[in-house]
């Protein structure tokens, strides 16, 4: 209700307000792009447009204009304003930096190395001026392809809903957002009032000025890793500083311009251009970039921050344009993207009758409501001919391909059957009921083990939407699975429902007959398995059949807390293998399907019926939410999270298992800013009371690994080389993972080293149980590894004191080589 008082009185208020517009030049006659333009003694402003257009709101009445542009001399202009549009082109002459009189000292440091001291000695007494403050901000966000590959992988890209030309080029993301921002005692929030995205007719952006608040009176910088400001604490023992000259703005500020180049273009540093204030030793303005070598992001050539403050009272300068820039290239695209952000009406102090909570982010409903007319009225950048000429023509398109027929040819079109289909498999649309089916690839489905033999599944798939931006929607699949060697079929089926993405309300139900192996978190792969099995004799996929009906249910269930529960019947079944014509390739028999006896070829066990119960809560402290109206979006918390599981099986309705199965997981990831990252994963547990499981399936089985071959998304919880059955329990258990990741920190400092742009990482990990000896592993290595964008190999030497393999175990600091690949096989 407040912010449709406010609307009423900014409406109220438009007659009284027009327009000073006009454009801004270089001397060379060249429009220069987001000059500051403001008002004299005020925080209200804007900035030019990518073509030097700007346009100003006046109240009735005599003002001093200002013009600031980073690198160039500032101009101003007395304007009596009267109410009628009033054109103003202004033209900004290159800043003229004097070094006539200063002294280079006997010990041959530059003066710029004085004034970043006192700059850094005024860092904390300046960051704590935006403690506590409120301000509106306007952001325009433009990402636009200069060119892309027409197909990646051999599949077509498309045109992007209409975004791309037939050279491949065109503006892929265009959005504004009006919000406001709230600041205190180290809490933000930011809410936005209005929003518009081009070719969206949902047009909640995904725009953010909090996110773009890059403080550098902080001591370090999010951006991918954390960077090193200029003026750090400790920024002297990585920058190299250089004084340009000093000159004076209109209002007599006498500013320093200081060229900042690090001394190790590897590490996570900035270069180009800090412009400070004499004597407050404040920020004026700064022109910064960084490159891949400092961020780590390898399809970012560069990414560059230009800031220009203004002064908000004595010694309080605070920002009133920020723009951030990024060069881009990846699998043949070349993009470049630009966010603007534009502050005004600041009030600094605390912040009055604003609720801070976990919500940081806040879209309200009616924000993607705003016509035309307001955004003409409201805008403080003035849209290009480009942009104006994007919404126009993405409106247009989007009208025309959300019309019935369009989507019936669309449709026609893409059911057709290709012969790629028996590859990507066969997908039938309905776009106009947001539905459709797909026949999964036969060929990719096919797969080797011990059991089966060579084996593959029938599946098809269901989907539907019940709304345009598919937060509510119902999935099915149904699949026949057969293998030559076992001559059966398995048929599954399941259905699930997703109610909303607000509190993620979801429910599935499935049914059928399955190969499942005897640890839940499957130990192996079944692609890495055919391989090993085809090409080495190695069977390392160890499987019983189930037969089981589930039905499961999740939500959120208050801010941080989610949980789940689910209800299995089951009867399993025991498995041997028929596959029994190895390639020969290695002198090696194939290991039986029994994990606790490799060498015995009778079943692991009887068959038997089970009635498991399973919940689940995980709380995330403290944990920060963007909610949209259809949505919402969870960040990681500063806290650990903690999951609770409970597991029972009960001995009712003819089930035989029966035991109680209570266990914690603690995870939590530290950054620690240039020095890399720390992770932590902590796991305990015990059966309780005096029924303990029968039946081997039911042990703790830990997350292991019995090849040489990883997959480092899971390092962080599980173990490099114990082999998965050799240690699992029925009695109590704690396993404890520690892992540093370096990011580069030490590897960037090494000549030659550096420019390969490995990052190197380590770890200890640990189980102990009551029943299994304890067992340890250290583990080094080397991670970032391969070239540009492909990067996706670790290499890692690990030490394991109990070594176990095929049952037997023997104590021993043992070490071996794990080849990390990133793409899960």
């Amino acid at each position: 209700m407040r912010f449709m008082w406010l609307l009423i009185i900014s409406c109220a208020s438009i007659s009284t307000y027009a327009q000073v517009r006009g454009m801004v030049t270089g001397n060379d006659g060249d429009p220069l792009s987001y000059v500051n333009v403001y008002i004299l003694g005020t925080s209200n402003g804007t900035t030019t447009n990518l073509e030097g257009e700007y346009s100003l709101d006046l109240e009735v009445g005599k003002h001093t204009i200002v013009y600031q542009y980073v690198g160039y001399g500032m101009s101003q202009f007395d304007v009596d304003f009267k109410g009628d549009a009033i054109d103003l082109d202004v033209v900004l002459n290159e800043q003229e930096y004097l070094l006539e009189d200063i002294v280079i000292l006997a010990d041959g440091e530059d003066p710029a190395y004085a004034i970043i001291r006192k700059a850094q000695a005024k860092r904390k007494e300046h960051l704590a001026q935006f403690n506590n403050y409120q301000c509106d901000a306007y952001v325009k966000g433009f990402t636009k392809l200069t060119s892309s590959p027409g197909k990646v992988l051999g599949m077509d890209i498309g045109d992007f809903d209409g975004a791309l030309d037939e050279e491949g080029a065109g503006v892929v993301y265009l959005s504004e957002s009006i919000s406001k921002l709230y600041y205190q005692d180290g809490e933000s929030k930011e809410v936005i009032y209005s929003s518009k995205v081009s070719g969206d007719d949902l047009g909640y952006s995904y725009n953010s000025a909090q996110e773009m608040d890059f403080n550098f009176y902080e001591n370090r910088l999010e951006l991918q890793r954390e960077l090193i400001s200029p003026i750090a604490r400790n920024a002297l023992q990585h920058y190299k500083y250089k004084l340009e000259g000093a000159s004076l703005d209109q209002e007599g500020q006498l500013v320093n311009k200081i060229e900042v180049t690090p001394k190790n273009k590897y590490d996570n540093c900035f270069e180009g251009y800090l412009y400070i204030n004499e004597d407050s030793w404040s920020i004026n303005s700064l022109d910064l970039y960084a490159t891949k070598n400092a961020t780590k992001i390898p399809f970012a050539d560069t990414i560059r921050i230009v800031q220009s403050f203004v002064p908000q009272s004595d010694n309080v300068w605070v920002p009133l344009s920020n723009v951030i820039s990024a060069n881009i290239a990846a699998l043949g695209f070349v993009a470049v993207g630009k966010f603007a952000c534009i502050y005004s009406d600041y009030i600094i102090g605390p912040v009055d009758g604003e609720e801070f909570s976990n919500v940081i982010y806040e879209v309200k409903a009616e924000a993607n409501e705003r016509d035309e007319a307001y955004w003409d009225e409201i805008r403080p950048i003035p849209l290009t001919n480009e942009e104006s000429l994007d919404y126009k023509v993405k409106d247009s398109i989007r009208i025309v391909r959300n019309s019935p027929a369009y989507l019936d040819s669309v449709d026609r079109a893409e059911n057709k059957f290709k012969l790629i289909n028996l590859l990507s498999g066969y997908t039938r649309q309905n776009s106009l009921a947001m539905s459709s089916w797909k026949i999964k690839s036969p060929i990719y489905g096919i797969n080797l083990n011990t059991i089966q033999g060579w084996n593959n599944s029938i599946a098809v798939d269901y989907n539907k939407s019940y709304d345009k931006d598919r937060t509510r929607r119902l999935s099915s699949s149904f699949s026949l699975n057969g293998g030559l060697s076992e001559e059966k079929i398995r048929p599954y089926f399941d259905i699930d429902y997703l109610a909303n993405r607000v509190n993620n309300l979801f429910f599935k139900f499935e049914v059928g007959q399955v190969v499942t192996q005897f640890s839940r978190t499957d130990p192996i792969s079944a692609k890495l398995n055919s391989i090993l099995t085809f090409f080495f004799d190695e069977n390392f996929l160890k499987a019983y059949d189930k037969s089981y009906a589930r039905i499961s249910v999740r939500r959120d269930i208050a801010n941080g807390i989610s949980g789940s529960v689910s209800l299995d019947g089951e009867r399993r079944s025991p498995l041997v293998n028929n596959y029994l014509t190895s390639q020969k390739r290695i002198d090696r028999e194939f290991s039986s399907n029994n994990p606790e006896l490799p060498f015995n070829d009778s079943p692991a066990f009887e068959e038997h019926e089970a009635l498991i119960f399973r919940a689940n809560l995980m709380f995330n402290f403290k944990q920060k939410i963007w909610k949209y109206p259809n949505r919402v979006f969870k960040e990681n918390s500063k806290w650990p999270t903690l999951n609770l599981h409970y597991k029972t099986a009960a001995p009712v309705l003819g089930a035989d298992a029966n035991y109680h199965l209570l266990y914690s997981r603690i995870t939590k990831i530290w950054e620690l800013g240039i020095y890399g990252e720390t992770s932590m994963y902590a796991l305990g547990g015990s059966f309780l009371g005096d029924n303990k499981p029968e039946y081997f399936i039911d042990h703790f089985i830990f997350s292991g690994n019995q090849t040489t071959i990883g997959f480092p998304r899971s390092y962080r919880s599980n173990f490099l080389k114990l082999a998965p059955y050799a240690l699992s329990t029925n009695q109590s258990f704690f396993s404890f993972h520690a892992q540093h990741h370096f990011d580069g920190y030490i590897l960037s400092k090494i000549p030659l080293l550096k420019r390969l742009g490995f990052s190197l990482v380590g770890g200890y990990k640990l189980l102990t149980s009551t029943d299994n000896p304890l067992y340890q592993e250290l583990h080094i290595g080397l991670d970032n590894i391969g070239i540009k964008a492909f990067r996706l190999f670790r290499l890692d030497l690990v030490w394991n004191n109990v070594d176990c393999v095929d049952g037997l175990c023997q104590e021993l600091w043992k070490p071996s080589l794990i080849y990390g690949v990133k793409i899960r096989l």
